[in-house]
């Protein structure tokens, strides 16, 4: 766990929750080592990133994300290693381009909606 510090070696950075620079952060990283609930696990899809989840033990959603993640190919596991560190840099994630933004797409059916009850 990351506490006040910041640490880097190499490429290697780890940093402590912040909830204002975590935008920013997760934006330009190259990938990202999180377990497997939903919210950061949906802005890495979004944002294209590589995943490693690493589902939290006996939380039902955590699994199930996790399976939902391992069956599209992304890389899953139950612990963190040296080992499972080195497979994750060198895998090959499927391209998460699928994930899009609807805003325009509601915006413009609430409009269309809008429209249709002013005439």
């Amino acid at each position: 766990e990351v506490k006040s510090y910041r640490f880097k070696k190499n490429n290697l950075v780890l940093l402590p929750i912040n909830r204002t620079s975590f935008v920013s952060e997760i934006k330009n990283c190259y990938g990202v080592i999180t377990n497997s609930g939903f919210s950061t696990i949906s802005e890495a899809l979004y944002l294209n990133k590589k995943i490693w989840s690493i589902p939290i033990e006996n939380q039902f959603e955590q699994k199930f994300n996790a399976k939902s993640l391992s069956k599209k190919g992304y890389f899953v596991t139950n612990k963190f290693n040296k080992s499972n560190f080195n497979k994750w840099i060198n895998f090959s994630q499927p391209n998460n381009q699928e994930i899009q933004n609807s805003t325009n797409d509601i915006i413009d059916y609430i409009n269309s909606i809008l429209s249709e009850e002013i005439s």
